[in-house]
């Protein structure tokens, strides 16, 4: 792929990108979420999309624990990632939902 200048993409255009490339990956893998941890990422979600910081934590870290340990390494990377970006770097909701979104596909 030829290179771009940040004159050619906007901020919105990099986003947007980055979503479809990402939702590839993860549909690509045939990756089928357990029903528990779908269901503590959905409100994870919810959470961070209405403000709930503590309530956006506290599913993810639900999600993660509910995660089987065989085949899902890197789903339970991603979440312990997410939870340290958190708490370590004060990662605002919007970097929190832009992860939840392209875990669950959306």
């Amino acid at each position: 792929m030829p290179a771009f200048s940040p004159e050619q993409l906007s901020d919105q255009d990099i986003d947007v990108l980055a979503r479809y490339i990402n939702n590839l990956a993860i549909r690509d893998t045939g990756l089928q979420l357990p029903p528990d941890v779908t269901n503590h990422l959905e409100l994870a979600l919810k959470a961070a999309t209405s403000g709930d910081k503590a309530a956006a934590d506290k599913h993810i870290q639900a999600a993660y624990d509910a995660a089987p340990e065989d085949g899902f390494e890197g789903l339970r990377v991603s979440l312990y990632d997410l939870l340290e970006d958190m708490v370590e770097k004060g990662d605002g909701l919007d970097i929190v939902q832009f992860h939840l979104e392209i875990l669950l596909g959306k």
